[in-house]
């Protein structure tokens, strides 16, 4: 480091000489140079006559000639001395230009090379080396995408039935490890981080595309130790195969799956037929069915003898329990989703009948998410007499987007039973943007009579709703707690009337409730709203507002200015007051 110091010190100290301020040479600033005035010669009053004639001047004439040509000729001989000067400084400057541009450039190049070195030394010093393995391993997992994603096709064609795609996904771990030997020993003490395995398979994989696949399934198998596996199958083509060599890789591995993604269509299922009876660990099951509509009509049996699963998720699949054979008695947690296509309205999902069926087979449910569109304007037959009950079923959630003139949401809860819910989301709401009839609440609340449950959150949107039917599910659930009607029309004064504390009444209505959101279309008067948070305040306090006023006019910015005034105070004692307009 002396000898660059050495190289560069006398540079440090260098500055430009700034003028005559500090330089004492008179020539050091060029000076200025002030072109000769010449008038004309007709001007001048004494031989301006010449200019005129072809006369000879008089020897006084000729005196004052010969005088300005003197004169001229000597101001013309310091013009052509300066002149001489100032080329030679300009060549000097130039060459001074050229030295600077190219010194500038050597600096320049001195920058880079300087912060590069800075950046190097800085490296060796990074906190990353010190890193503790727990948080590396971290970071490492987080390089492996499992499952793999995927998203709707931006462009679906009418008669297409592949509407999803998958997104690019990477498992850098095998290029982690080729980054230095410490990250590499982490990898390869740490079996859990290969314990996450996809295999996509396309049907335009040459035979080299598959001898590379299989090569990285082998490494990563080889390095999982004892650890349980999650893995991921994803075919999105019908021509496509399961190549063999990677089931017989996979099927030792089979007993200790316990997370297992499957994308493909249900002809391809038939492929996994040598697992049959090796995932007695599995927990997670993930199924996609690709290529909507595909004719089949199998039945899958693979997972039949899973002893230990407990959450199985469909998306596409209609009819569950037919296609199916599951161990409906350690299932817990069932979902069912399925693509939602505005403009696409020949698949609309599975119907009521189809995820009653499921229900009944699955008695033991804990939690149970549902999507669908659609059910028949005249109930089926199958419907007539049926009610099926979930005693062990804590929280449901069903999400709608149905068609005019069918209401999914009663024909399902008017033949379900849950006396343990505490938990019931409904997203409704027509495919045209409108808000769904006050029919649905009202089976919402005849479900909830039918099952006498202590349900303690209720989150419902995009409906109609009647002040018989508010009042009547209030006083069905004093353990209530939280209570969401998003974008819903109905709430009106005579519900909030009764949710007014009064000292002199024996019953407090849903006095657990603590948080109220409330957005769409309010029609109450806002002071009855506030005396209503007010009266509880005291004992049976509402910790969270919500208020949303979707219409944005006088009238609302008005109320909501009024609601924040009033109940500003109640903040700072712990209310936590959200309004919007708009």
């Amino acid at each position: 480091m002396a000898s660059i110091n050495d190289s560069i010190s006398h540079l440090s100290e260098w500055t430009p000489c700034d003028g005559s301020l500090k330089c004492a040479c008179q020539n050091h600033v060029i000076p200025d140079f002030q072109p000769t005035s010449m008038p004309p010669l007709r001007e001048n009053p004494v031989i301006h006559h010449l200019t005129r004639t072809n006369n000879a001047p008089s020897p006084a004439e000729e005196d004052m000639l010969e005088a300005m040509i003197l004169e001229l000729q000597s101001r013309l001989d310091a013009a052509e001395s300066f002149s001489v000067q100032v080329k030679k400084l300009r060549a000097e400057v130039m060459t001074q230009v050229q030295r600077i541009d190219t010194l500038l450039r050597t600096l320049d190049t001195e920058h880079a090379t300087l912060v590069k070195a800075i950046e190097e030394r800085k490296a060796l010093l990074g906190p990353v080396r010190r890193l503790p393995s727990e948080i590396l391993s971290r970071i490492f997992s987080l390089t492996n995408d499992f499952p793999i994603r995927t998203k709707i096709k931006d462009d679906i064609e009418k008669d297409s039935n592949n509407w999803r795609e998958l997104l690019p996904a990477e498992n850098m771990l095998l290029t982690i490890e080729l980054v230095c030997r410490s990250w590499r020993r982490e990898l390869l003490q740490s079996p859990s981080l290969w314990a996450r395995i996809n295999v996509s398979i396309k049907a335009t994989d040459s035979d080299a595309d598959l001898e590379i696949a299989t090569l990285r399934l082998a490494t990563q198998l080889s390095r999982v130790g004892l650890s349980d596996l999650s893995v991921g199958l994803y075919c999105y083509s019908t021509e496509a195969y399961h190549p063999h060599q990677l089931s017989s890789l996979l099927l030792p591995f089979a007993p200790r799956i316990r997370d297992l993604v499957l994308h493909m269509p249900p002809s391809m299922l038939c492929t996994l037929s040598p697992f049959y009876d090796r995932f007695r660990g599995l927990k997670n099951l993930d199924f996609i069915w690709v290529h909507v509509g595909q004719p089949w009509h199998g039945r899958c049996v693979l997972f039949m003898t899973c002893p230990e699963l407990q959450s199985v998720s469909f998306s596409d699949v209609d009819h569950a329990l037919a296609c199916f054979a599951l161990p409906w008695a350690t299932i817990r947690n069932f979902t069912s989703e399925h693509v939602y296509l505005p403009k696409h309205s020949d698949y609309t999902g599975p119907e009521p009948l189809s995820v009653l069926q499921v229900l009944k087979a699955g008695r033991h449910l804990r939690v149970c998410n549902i999507r669908m569109e659609f059910c028949s304007v005249v109930e089926p037959p199958e419907l007539q007499g049926l009610l099926v009950t979930c005693p062990q079923l804590l929280e449901m959630s069903i999400r709608i987007w149905p068609f005019a003139n069918t209401r999914p949401v009663p024909q399902l809860l008017n033949h379900l039973s849950a006396p343990a819910l505490s938990k019931l989301t409904i997203e409704t709401g027509l495919r045209t943007g409108g808000r769904d009839e006050e029919t649905t609440f009202a089976s919402i609340v005849h479900f909830i009579e039918r099952s006498q449950s202590r349900l303690s959150a209720l989150h419902f949107s995009k409906g109609r709703l009647s002040s018989d039917d508010i009042l009547r599910f209030l006083h069905l659930t004093p353990t209530l707690e939280d209570l969401r009607l998003a974008d819903c029309e109905g709430m009106k004064n005579e519900v909030l009337d009764a949710l007014i504390f009064k000292h002199d009444s024996r019953e407090i209505l849903v006095p657990r409730l603590e948080k109220l959101h409330l957005s769409g279309s309010l029609v109450f008067d806002e002071k009855v709203f506030t005396n209503m948070v007010k009266s509880r305040w005291q004992t049976t306090p509402l910790r969270s507002l919500n208020l949303g006023w979707y219409t944005e006019g006088v009238r609302e910015s008005s109320a909501r200015e009024y609601v924040i005034a009033e109940l500003m105070p109640y903040c700072a004692g712990g209310l936590n007051l959200v309004t919007s307009v708009g």
